[in-house]
């Protein structure tokens, strides 16, 4: 476990180093944040987005600067729920996350379609 033994971590992607910081300062960073489905038709695309899934009635986001989105979400008023990752978590985030799964707003969906 990293976890246990390094106090700073690089995390590599195709062959580059995609983040590097001190594993505490990853944890703090870097959180996965549940949002309610219809929130995202509010929100723009958060800067620092690393990964979106859906599940039933939320949607998932993993985040690397985290606090601005959050400030961001309580400016708003809108319900989420926060979760602290490992840092194997967040690696997995960083290499096989899915960024372009943010919706896109309903007006920007009828325009396209």
């Amino acid at each position: 476990e990293v976890e246990a033994v390094a106090d700073s971590v690089a995390i590599l992607h195709n062959g580059r180093i995609a983040r590097q910081a001190a594993t505490e300062t990853l944890r703090e960073e870097v959180k996965q944040i549940v949002l309610p489905l219809d929130a995202a038709d509010a929100l723009s695309t958060p800067p620092g987005l690393l990964d979106v899934r859906r599940h039933d009635d939320r949607f998932v986001v993993t985040v690397d600067g985290a606090k601005a989105f959050l400030e961001q979400l309580a400016v708003g008023g809108i319900e989420h729920e926060v979760i602290d990752l490992s840092l194997d978590d967040i690696f997995e985030a960083f290499v096989i996350g899915r960024p372009q799964g943010w919706p896109r707003p309903l007006a920007a969906a009828a325009v396209s379609t």
